[in-house]
């Protein structure tokens, strides 16, 4: 597995009551165990690498490089199949596509483009009235 330097390993995030200091594991499996209220994605990177990651609602976040392009390839429960679904950038970056259908397996992809600025950078993809949320990180250079 491909080590990122250790200045993309810490992200201090604030928040308005306190400041959390985030350590980012690069690049691991997710632990969510798969079942009909997870989301998978598997994350293709710009250097070909992959990650494959389940969670409910929201996903760990994962550092990338700035400016970064990697391909988000969605598996949602078999209730989702065929349904409407929106993907918004809440903190900037480019979006591939805003509005699409999941397809009758329950797949879904899409190409998400990170700011050359450091920062969080969040997805929001909701389809059925329910939200899961896809977290990046961008370091200092």
């Amino acid at each position: 597995m491909k080590t990122l330097p250790s200045s993309r390993l810490l992200v201090f995030l604030a928040s308005l009551l306190s400041v959390h200091l985030l350590l980012l594991t690069p690049r691991a499996e997710g632990t969510a165990p798969p079942d009909s209220t997870t989301t998978g994605a598997r994350i293709t990177f710009a250097d070909g690498e992959t990650l494959n990651l389940r969670a409910r609602d929201r996903f760990r976040p994962i550092a990338l490089a700035p400016g970064e392009t990697i391909l988000i390839e969605l598996q949602l429960p078999p209730a989702f199949a065929n349904k409407p679904a929106v993907a918004q950038a809440l903190d900037g970056g480019q979006l591939s596509v805003e509005d699409f259908v999941i397809a009758a397996d329950g797949s879904a992809s899409l190409t998400f483009q990170v700011r050359p600025e450091p920062g969080q950078y969040r997805l929001l993809l909701s389809a059925r009235g329910r939200s899961v949320t896809l977290e990046f990180e961008v370091a200092q250079p």
